[in-house]
């Protein structure tokens, strides 16, 4: 008898999701004690906003077929002589792009956690605005803080920044051009403490997930995020893989720790998953003598409209 009521019960759509969360809470309860951390409380249920549309089967399916754009950035220079690689960007080219984007074409800037109370919270789940912009910032430079912060809230724009625990406070020396420091601790506490900002992982010392495997690929996976969270404070429960790069080992370990992973675009491969939520990469093009351009406001337009249009091309110039 009790076992057909549980059984009846199961199949309601309100008491999947409270069984849902609380195994959520009780696999976050156990990653805490790996963590060396305080137990965490358990999540709140997260309200539907104002705009939320009726649930549905069918609204689950449209809603997956949205495309928000997700930007991805990584060291940003002031001059356009002090770029070095084609994952450089200016300060000038960052304020002209999200202008571009927010003041021109009417997108609406939100934080990543919008993105997650829409893929992964109690129905009915949160809809998107037509046009939703995230943007992101990879690989812990001291630029997130010292350069692009100022102009994001310049802009009221939000951004989060997936961080390399073992980086924080070093220097990375590339091929061309000047050392490239990293932020520190103090400048990571203090992008997490603005509103418009948050501070996410991106593994430890950046390899490509996919050479690694048993507790090597753990410690990028997991002790990353514990070594984050300790050191700010707080949860920390988006990943983006370094290079974009993960299989399905690494998806599946993502999935234990993470409520999101986010790659990167590539067009041999479709996005298939809360764990492969790809991003548009910021990319200035390298010129016949070695040096590297930042993209016109017009080769950005053109690339933003091949994105909607789901043709996005590495070299639309």
């Amino acid at each position: 008898m009790e076992r057909r009521i549980l059984f009846r019960l199961a199949r309601k759509p309100a008491f999947a999701v409270l069984i849902s969360f609380g195994l959520t809470w009780i696999s976050a309860a156990a990653e805490d004690a790996v963590c060396g951390l305080a137990p965490s409380s358990p999540p709140n249920f997260i309200e539907p906003l104002p705009d939320a549309k009726p649930w549905s089967k069918a609204a689950d399916r449209a809603a997956s077929q949205e495309r928000p754009l997700v930007l991805m950035y990584h060291d940003v220079v002031e001059r356009s002589s002090e770029l070095s690689t084609s994952a450089d960007t200016t300060v000038q080219a960052l304020r002209d792009q999200l202008s571009y984007l927010v003041n021109v074409l009417g997108y609406e800037s939100l934080p990543i956690e919008r993105l997650d109370a829409h893929l992964n919270g109690p129905h009915p789940r949160p809809s998107l605005p037509p046009k939703t912009l995230f943007v992101t910032f990879d690989d812990s430079y001291a630029s997130s803080y010292r350069v692009a912060a100022p102009v994001l809230r310049d802009l009221r724009v939000h951004a989060t920044f997936f961080i390399n625990s073992w980086l924080i406070g070093k220097v990375s020396h590339p091929k061309k051009g000047a050392p490239k420091p990293f932020m520190s601790w103090d400048e990571a506490r203090a992008l997490d403490a603005d509103p418009l900002f948050d501070v996410q992982v991106h593994g430890r010392a950046h390899p490509r997930l996919t050479t690694l495997s048993g507790q090597a690929l753990e410690g990028e996976i997991l002790g990353a995020k514990c070594e984050i969270e300790s050191a700010l404070g707080g949860p920390r429960p988006f990943l983006a893989y370094p290079y974009g790069a993960f299989n399905s080992e690494v998806k599946a370990r993502a999935k234990k720790h993470y409520r999101l992973a986010f790659s990167v675009f590539n067009p041999a491969q479709a996005p298939d998953s809360r764990f492969n939520i790809e991003r548009f990469p910021i990319r200035s093009r390298k010129l016949r003598d070695g040096r590297f351009e930042a993209p016109s406001r017009a080769s950005f337009a053109r690339q933003i409209q091949a994105w909607n249009q789901k043709r996005f091309q590495w070299t639309i110039w």
